[in-house]
């Protein structure tokens, strides 16, 4: 948001400083981004007038212009598409040095000499304009310097305006402020007026979508005559960054900085039964905006309308099909209120963000539209002539009315730790708009509603604060915080996770929570399951990811494609999934890793293996272990986005999977090697963490070691008679390895052959081979009736 110094001069009459105002702005919490002359450093720059405009051979866009400059007639070349005879422009003379640094020098430019360089608003540093060449006003007097052209200097405010603070997007909001600082009212120039109506003709005005736009107003204003604005129109709104387009048009960015209230002036003629229906687009529906782009508009995106056709998008941008141009002799003026929701939505979803539509998501005021409109329907009678052939139309079915707000001074003074009067807090309440009740010892506030921030007593407390100055309040200690709470359980044990992840060559990363909706629905079984956001930023953040592996392998692909190839990542963070049946969020703490490239770094004796399944299997038995749980099984399973995978078990309870991923999800990412990955649910394994360790001694008495080779299907897991030899084998097995897995020759083809180290071990004496044997030929009868194994022989 810009504002010059003169214009809040204007409407507050302050005797501050520009340096005053600056600091000023600061402490009020709308901080002062750059501050600048409107009258930029130029020395060497006349006005000139062009009288003849000659194109250059062998040149599509370079043009020899003739310049009269008072005195004399200069030849100079120029390349603006938009220079013609008869302009006044500024035209820098060669020794000029431009305020960018340029300076300009006599030069052959395709063998035509050119004596000094017209210039645009951008390269004078008046805007950022740099389209074409700046054209002056007929008034300029040719052959006079530049800088004494452009009148007393005057100085720019240029302000970051935070999105809760929509009052201050206008001229009007920013003076309010300053003269709320100053300990006065403001006396706002919108005012309650009669025009002169010079017809009784009628507008017709539906509204068809009330919720996303509550209010509507319209205006006609007939026998306008188009034209170029005033010097004054022109001169304010360059310094505050807009273009001057005609004067019609140039009044309703007036309105729009002087109050934050924006307008649209359209072509009454060019209206389709004269009448305006707001709408929703349909799904697919094509239109056309001023800037000539062709938009494809999804359903829910606001529309204005006449009888026939869209006409502008509601809130943004207008349409090509009604702009005011040189011919438009009628207008009709809008001035509405679209709800932000539906205008962040559209400039979301179409890509376009414009001054108005910045204001209307924010919100700006309901109930200013009808003073925004007299304003600027008195302007353009004033700099357009014609007469007003309606009164105003005002659709507002349903009135907006102000936030009712209790607040307690004690309780402000108890906050601030500050005395600060009573009447001076209604005086601070009363110059920023509130309409107050003071009779009571709870007070009864009617926040104004352009300030929609304002909704809590803490929020009126905050006000009272900033007006009366953060400097003011003194430091002092009100209380003594004591940092020694109890630790958290479930937080030390997620710190412990993290640390054992890392010790295991993992590395930790932390992405968004937010994901597309294309990309999650490959992990769920419905997209009913996906927790989708209400207003997303962007359809790349569109649902809350159902597992950490969404985000993560967008991670994986961000390495992959700066060349980092051997990727171990782990993270923890909250996953999300909708119930349709109970209609709960239900929202889970995981602990997922991910991994490809290869298992360790070549080298003239090693050659290069890449990771697989079983190594992440490794990883997470190892990470369990270090967790102190043994008990650790893996069960086939099949999940939609593994191509082969298993869940994992602790003591035979489910606490998260493990596998490969399907190429159809790693396409997705533009992933083309395989990646692996497993997640563990934290609320799950916590509890079986827990378990206290107790000192166990060395056993005195030697282990026992002996092999077994089973022959079993070649369908049947391992895991399976794991189990059935712990089980049978009982205490004394301590230790129980696969170290081999053979199919082949003397094997059956429908059999595999598995090869178990079992090591045997008492705290109270030597084992003796008759034990060992008993035990074993148990394990071999036990292996058989349950699983059909047999002793390889």
């Amino acid at each position: 948001m810009k504002i010059t110094y003169s214009w809040l001069q204007e409407l507050t009459n302050t005797t501050l400083s520009v340096e005053e105002v600056q600091d000023r702005l600061t402490m009020l919490g709308l901080e002062v981004e750059a501050v600048y002359s409107t009258v930029p450093e130029v020395e060497g720059v006349v006005i000139g007038e062009v009288l003849e405009v000659q194109p250059i051979e062998n040149s599509a866009h370079l043009k020899s212009c003739k310049v009269n400059i008072g005195h004399e007639q200069v030849q100079v070349v120029c390349g603006a598409p938009n220079v013609a005879a008869g302009q006044k422009v500024p035209l820098a003379m060669p020794g000029a040095l431009l305020p960018n640094g340029m300076k300009i020098s006599r030069r052959k430019i395709r063998g035509v000499l050119s004596h000094g360089m017209i210039c645009s608003e951008a390269e004078l540093h008046l805007s950022d304009d740099a389209e074409g060449i700046m054209v002056l006003d007929d008034q300029a007097p040719v052959g006079e310097p530049f800088k004494a052209y452009l009148g007393k200097q005057d100085y720019v405010f240029e302000l970051g305006i935070t999105p809760n603070r929509p009052d201050c997007l206008g001229a009007i909001g920013i003076a309010r402020e300053i003269c709320v600082s100053e300990g006065r009212p403001f006396e706002s120039p919108l005012k309650t007026v009669s025009l002169p109506l010079a017809g009784n003709e009628t507008v017709s005005v539906d509204i068809l979508a009330s919720d996303a736009c509550p209010r509507y107003t319209a205006r006609l204003i007939r026998h306008v005559k188009i034209g170029p604005s005033p010097r004054w129109l022109v001169d304010r709104l360059r310094a505050v960054g807009l273009r001057s387009i005609n004067n019609v048009v140039d009044v309703t960015n007036y309105v729009m900085m002087e109050t934050g209230q924006p307008l649209h002036a359209f072509d009454y003629d060019l209206l389709k039964g004269g009448r305006i229906v707001v709408r929703t687009a349909k799904d697919g529906e094509k239109f056309v905006t001023l800037d000539g782009k062709e938009h494809t508009l999804k359903e829910g995106n606001l529309l204005i309308c006449d009888a026939e056709r869209a006409v502008a998008l509601a809130g943004i941008m207008g349409g090509e099909n009604s702009e005011v141009s040189d011919n438009t002799r009628h207008i009709l003026l809008e001035s509405a209120y679209f709800a932000p929701f539906s205008i962040r939505k559209t400039t979301r979803q179409l890509g376009i963000s414009t001054d108005s539509s910045r204001r209307f998501e924010r919100g700006v005021d309901p109930n200013g539209a009808d003073l925004a409109s007299n304003r600027a329907t008195q302007l353009i009678l004033e700099v357009a002539g014609g007469e007003l052939a309606s009164d105003l139309v005002d659709a507002y079915p349903g009135t907006i009315v102000p936030v009712e707000i209790e607040f307690r001074p004690q309780r402000s003074k108890k906050v601030l730790g500050l005395e600060i009067p009573e009447n001076d807090m209604q005086r601070i309440l009363t110059h920023l708009g509130c309409e107050v009740d003071a009779s009571h010892s709870t007070w009864r506030i009617k926040a104004p509603t352009f300030r929609p921030d304002l909704e809590r007593e803490i929020d009126l407390i905050e006000e009272v604060a900033r007006i009366y100055g953060y400097n003011d309040i003194p430091n002092k200690t009100l209380d003594t915080i004591h940092l020694d709470m109890p630790s958290n359980c479930f937080d030390a044990f997620v710190d412990r996770v993290r640390h054992k992840a890392a010790s295991l060559s993992l590395s930790e990363i932390v992405t968004l929570s937010m994901v597309s909706r294309k990309q999650a629905a490959g992990f769920v079984d419905s997209e009913d399951a996906l927790l989708s956001l209400v207003n997303p930023l962007s359809e790349d953040m569109a649902v809350m990811r159902p597992t950490l592996f969404t985000s993560m392998l967008s991670s994986v692909v961000y390495n992959l494609n700066r060349k980092q190839i051997d990727l171990r990542f782990f993270e923890v963070g909250n996953v999300f999934r909708y119930d349709p049946d109970s209609k709960k969020v239900i929202e889970r703490r995981a602990f997922s890793a991910v991994g490809t490239g290869r298992k360790f770094m070549p080298s003239w004796d090693v050659k290069a293996e890449t990771i697989n399944f079983f190594d992440m299997k490794g990883i997470v038995t190892e990470f369990l272990h270090q967790l102190h749980l043994h008990n650790v099984k893996f069960a086939v399973s099949q999940y939609k986005f593994f191509e082969y995978s298993a869940d994992l078990l602790v003591d035979e309870q489910k606490i998260g999977y493990i596998g490969k991923f399907k190429k159809s999800i790693l396409a997705l990412y533009d992933i083309k090697r395989d990646v692996f990955g497993f997640e563990l649910y934290l609320e799950d394994l916590y509890p079986l963490a827990q378990t206290a360790l107790k000192f166990q001694p060395i056993s005195a008495f030697p282990p026992v070691e002996r092999d077994l080779a089973l022959v079993v299907d070649k369908d049947r897991p391992a895991a399976e008679l794991e189990a059935v030899i712990r089980e049978t084998a009982g205490p004394l097995l301590r230790e129980l390895t696969l170290f081999d897995l053979y199919s082949g020759p003397q094997i059956p083809e429908d059999k595999k052959s598995l090869a178990f180290s079992l090591v045997f071990q008492s705290d109270e004496r030597t084992l003796t081979d008759e034990e060992i044997n008993t035990i074993l030929d148990d394990v071999l009868k036990a292996v058989n009736v349950k699983l059909g194994a047999t002793l390889r022989q």
